[in-house]
């Protein structure tokens, strides 16, 4: 699946540029490959997941796991507490 090559790839970097330290993360993206990346996450006891951002109104106000979903223009209340934003949207169209 391409799901899991692409988290395996997020994963690896993740791993190679951590310094032994619990990181700040939000996801960018809470569909199908948002919550892979999300559970991939869970298992390395490294990261805090603190927030998913979604382009979706539908989506926004909902929990995973007990993380919120909000809108991406709340991205700038977090600069000061994420050290990473993951993009989990692998159709993504970059024109």
């Amino acid at each position: 699946m391409r799901y899991e090559s692409f988290i395996k790839d997020i994963i690896y970097y993740l791993e190679s540029s951590k310094k032994h330290q619990i990181i700040n993360l939000a996801i960018y993206g809470a569909g199908k490959a948002g919550l892979i990346l999300y559970n991939s996450l869970l298992k390395e006891n490294s990261y805090n997941i603190l927030t998913f951002f979604d382009d979706s109104e539908e989506l926004q106000g909902r929990l995973i796991d007990g993380v919120q979903i909000r809108s991406p223009n709340k991205i700038k209340n977090f600069k000061n507490k994420i050290e990473k934003i993951l993009i989990a949207m692998p159709s993504i169209d970059i024109k």
